[in-house]
C-alpha cells in the first residue's frame, strides 16, 4: 500500500511539474525562474511533510541518540571530555538546536524540531543547487523537482528526518554553488565548516584547489586554504571550550570500529555464506560488524584502498579538469567536471571504507540531482535502485540479514553493485556533442526537448 501510495503521489508530481512548464515561460526571465524556485521549494517541503504521514515509524535509535546529546549539551556538559561524542565538533549545535522544541525534556518535541531543522537543510540545499544551475544550465532542473524529492520519500523518514546528514550535505551543496559562481573564498569557509560536522565535505578541497590553480595567484590560494582551517579551527575551539586536542576521542572511536555488515568488503565476505564459511557478528559502535576468517585482513586494507581509490579520482579529475580559456569557472564543463568529481570522490570514500550505513546515501542526493545528459538519466536510475534496495534491506530485510539469510545477502550485494555501477558511470569519460547529435546526446536528454540549453 506504501508503495503504491509513493507512485502515485511521485505521478502527480511530475503532472503538476509538466503542466506548470507548459504555462511558465522558461529561460532567463526573472519570473519564470522565480515560479521554478518556488515550485521547487513546495515539493520538497511536501515530500518531506508527507514522509511522517505516509509511513509513521518509531523514533529510531539514532534520534534517541541525538536528543541524549541534545540533553547533555543544554545541560552544559562538554563533548569529548563529558561524555562519549562520535561525530566533529560543528555536529553538537545540530543535536542541540532541536531541543528549543519542548525545552529539551520529550522526545516527541525534539523530534518535531530535529524534522524542522533537516527540513531547512534540505531546503537551503535546493536553493544553493538551483543557484548554481540558473548560471549554467537553461533547462528545467527535472532532477531537483522531481527526482530529489522522489528519493526523500524513498529514503523514508528514519533516514531523511532522523539522521543528521543533510546538514553537511547542505553545505557540499552550497559550497559547490559558491565556487561555481566564483565566491572562492566563501566557497572554503563552507568547506572547512562542513569538514567541522562531518568530515566528509573535506574531500572537495583538492577539486576547489584544482579550480583556484589556474585563475588565482599563489598567494590568494595560501589566503583560501588558510580561510578554511580556521572554519575548522575555530567551532572546534568554541564547541570544545578551547581544548582542540578533545577531539581526539572521536578520531580514535572511528579509527576503532570494525567492518560494518552492509559495507561493500562486508558484503563480499557475506558471499563466503554460500561456500559453507563460519560467520558472526557483534554489536558495536551503533552498528552490527561481521566477524569472519577474513575480517582482519579486509580491515587493514579498506582505508588504504579507500585512500587509494579517492587519490586516483583525483588524478583523472586533474587530467579532464577544464583548462581552455572557454572553459572558465562559469562554464557548464567547469559546472559538470566539478559536479561529477565531488560525486565521484565522495562515493570512492564511502564505498571503499569499512562504514558504509544507510544515510551515507544522503550525501550522493544532491549531487545526482545535478548531473544532466546520458549520465543523469543513467545515475539517476542506478540512484533509484540503490535507495529502494536499501530500505528493502533496512528495515524489511535486517534480521534475515543479521541472520545470514542467502535472500538479504543477495539484495544486500545487489544494492552494492549499484552503488559501484554508479561509481563507474561518473568516471567515464564525456563524449564530445556533435552538432548534428540527436536529442538523446544532449546533455539535456532527460530534461523536456522543448526547453533547450542556452548557447554557452
Amino acid at each position: 500500500m506504501f508503495r503504491a501510495l509513493l507512485l502515485r503521489v511521485s505521478f502527480m508530481q511530475a503532472r503538476y511539474v509538466s503542466d506548470v512548464a507548459k504555462r511558465v515561460p522558461w529561460g532567463r526571465e526573472r519570473w519564470g525562474w522565480y515560479g521554478v524556485v518556488a515550485l521547487a521549494l513546495l515539493l520538497h517541503l511536501a515530500a518531506l511533510v508527507l514522509l511522517p504521514l505516509l509511513n509513521p515509524v518509531e523514533p529510531s535509535g539514532d534520534l534517541q541518540l541525538f536528543f541524549d546529546y541534545g540533553r547533555r549539551l543544554a545541560a552544559g556538559e562538554q563533548p569529548y571530555r563529558d561524555f562519549t561524542f562520535e561525530y566533529p565538533p560543528l555536529a553538537a549545535p545540530a543535536f542541540w538546536l532541536p531541543t528549543i522544541f519542548g525545552s529539551g525534556t520529550s522526545l516527541d518535541a525534539y523530534r518535531f524540531g530535529f524534522a524542522v531543522e533537516m527540513i531547512a537543510c534540505d531546503l537551503l540545499a535546493v536553493g544553493a543547487a538551483l543557484w548554481a544551475w540558473r548560471r549554467h544550465r537553461a533547462a528545467l532542473p527535472f532532477g531537483i523537482l522531481i527526482l530529489w524529492p522522489l528519493w526523500l520519500l524513498i529514503a523514508g523518514q528514519s533516514l531523511a528526518l532522523e539522521r543528521f546528514d543533510l546538514w553537511p550535505a547542505a553545505l557540499v551543496v552550497v559550497a559547490l554553488a559558491l565556487a561555481l559562481h566564483d565566491w572562492s573564498r566563501l566557497a572554503w569557509i563552507v568547506i572547512g565548516l562542513g569538514a567541522a560536522s562531518k568530515l566528509y565535505p573535506l574531500l572537495l578541497a583538492p577539486l576547489l584547489l584544482m579550480l583556484s590553480w589556474q585563475t588565482r595567484s599563489r598567494r590568494q590560494i595560501v589566503s583560501e586554504l588558510l580561510a578554511c582551517v580556521l572554519a575548522i579551527l575555530v567551532p572546534t575551539a568554541i564547541v570544545t571550550r578551547g581544548d582542540p586536542l578533545a577531539v581526539h576521542g572521536f578520531i580514535d572511536y572511528h579509527l576503532a570500529r570494525g567492518l560494518e555488515i552492509e559495507s561493500v568488503p562486508a558484503s563480499l565476505l557475506l558471499r563466503g555464506r554460500f561456500f559453507g564459511h563460519e560467520l558472526a557478528w557483534t554489536f558495536r559502535y551503533g552498528s552490527i560488524e561481521i566477524l569472519a576468517p577474513l575480517t582482519g585482513p579486509a580491515i587493514a586494507l579498506t582505508t588504504p584502498l579507500a585512500l587509494l581509490v579517492v587519490g586516483a579520482c583525483y588524478a583523472v579529475a586533474w587530467r579532464t579538469h577544464p583548462q581552455s580559456s572557454s572553459n572558465r569557472v562559469g562554464s557548464a564543463a567547469t559546472f559538470d567536471w566539478l559536479v561529477r568529481y565531488s560525486l565521484a570522490t565522495i562515493a570512492a570514500f564511502a564505498l571503499f571504507g569499512k562504514v558504509l550505513s544507510p544515510q551515507y546515501l544522503l550525501w550522493f542526493i544532491p549531487l545526482v540531482a545535478l548531473l544532466f545528459g546520458r549520465r543523469g538519466l543513467y545515475g539517476g536510475l542506478l540512484m533509484t535502485v540503490a535507495l529502494m534496495l536499501t530500505r528493502a534491506v533496512n528495515p524489511f530485510l535486517w534480521s534475515e540479514l543479521s541472520d545470514f539469510a542467502p535472500a538479504a545477502i543477495v539484495v544486500l550485494l545487489a544494492r552494492n553493485a549499484a552503488l559501484l555501477g554508479f561509481f563507474v558511470l561518473l568516471l567515464i569519460p564525456a563524449r564530445p556533442v556533435m552538432a548534428t547529435a540527436t536529442a538523446l546526446d544532449s546533455d539535456n536528454a532527460w530534461l523536456p526537448l522543448r526547453h533547450k540549453p542556452a548557447a554557452q
